[in-house]
């Protein structure tokens, strides 16, 4: 939906203005990770919390890939090099993301629950 597209674009836009890389890039990347969320969730039951949390990881985890790919094929030199460290570090920033949405997750049903009641 057009709100999940603005909502991806505003935070790679935020995320663009206080990381020092190329800009527009991470506006890029959450919204293809979004919108490939989106697609995929269209054919699984999204509702389900062993749904939720391994697309969060798959998707935080290929956004970090997509941000090297396209700062490597833009001609600029990625941050950090394609190896044990970056993998690492991309690992980690998903399970913080997928931990992050966790009580999100829990609050949006909430919220979802008591504005149809």
């Amino acid at each position: 939906s057009l709100q999940k597209i603005s909502y991806a674009l505003y935070c790679g836009f935020i995320r663009d203005l206080a990381w020092l890389d190329t800009f527009g890039l991470y506006m890029l990347v959450y919204l293809a990770t979004a919108l490939a969320v989106a697609l995929f969730s269209v054919i699984v039951n999204r509702q389900s919390p062993l749904f939720v949390f391994p697309v969060v990881f798959v998707a935080a985890l290929a956004g970090s890939h997509l941000a090297w790919a396209l700062a490597f094929g833009l001609g600029r030199a990625p941050a950090f090099s394609y190896g044990f460290g970056f993998l690492g570090r991309s690992v980690l920033e998903a399970v913080g993301t997928t931990l992050f949405a966790y009580p999100l997750y829990h609050f949006s049903r909430r919220c979802a629950s008591a504005l149809t009641a």
